[in-house]
């Protein structure tokens, strides 16, 4: 099990972008139970869809994928690639 703090690193470690929660910190939510990074080809929708809202079903809370412009309406047609690519290396 993992905190609010430790879900966002994980998800960051592993896919390379920024998922912020939204919501009480004091919530114990599974670890991420990926390995390998999603595609740069994939495009948010799909990553949500596929990856975060399952992880964080039952759980009850809000989340945003923020940009490296801080930017924290990403479009869900934006491809991961390029949302990796716009944090600061």
């Amino acid at each position: 099990m993992a905190s609010v703090y430790d879900f966002e690193r994980q998800v960051f470690g592993i896919e390379g972008v920024r998922l912020v929660i939204r919501g009480n910190g004091n919530l114990t939510l599974p670890d991420y139970p990926y390995q390998r990074r999603a595609s740069d080809s994939t495009t948010v929708s799909e990553f949500l869809t596929n990856r975060i809202y399952p992880s964080l079903s039952g759980s009850n809370t809000q989340f945003v994928l923020v940009s490296g412009d801080g930017n924290a309406n990403v479009h869900g047609l934006t491809l991961l690639g390029t949302l990796r690519n716009s944090y600061v290396r």
